[in-house]
């Protein structure tokens, strides 16, 4: 099995692969699946929740002209950085 590369974590969310269980019911009884839910980032379906707020935050920023800091990517962060570690 080969994975993606993917460029953002957020990418990570959601498509969660589903694992059918046979040996659990009789065929022409039911079929059992779950979902391996270890496969997003944080190993957990509230996952989805939190990107869910993210992609609105930035689109309330982008409506309202408010400023998303986006702490990873944002330069002005460095010098309170540099600060911290000395």
């Amino acid at each position: 099995m080969t994975s993606a590369i993917d460029s953002s974590i957020f990418k990570r969310i959601g498509d969660t692969p589903l694992i059918e269980l046979r040996q659990l019911a009789s065929e022409g009884r039911a079929r059992i699946l779950v979902k391996l839910e270890s496969q997003n980032p944080t190993g957990s379906m509230k996952d989805r929740m939190a990107l869910a707020m993210i992609e609105a935050a930035r689109q309330i920023t982008e409506r309202c002209g408010g400023l998303w800091t986006d702490q990873l990517n944002n330069a002005d962060q460095l010098s309170a950085y540099h600060r911290m570690g000395e």
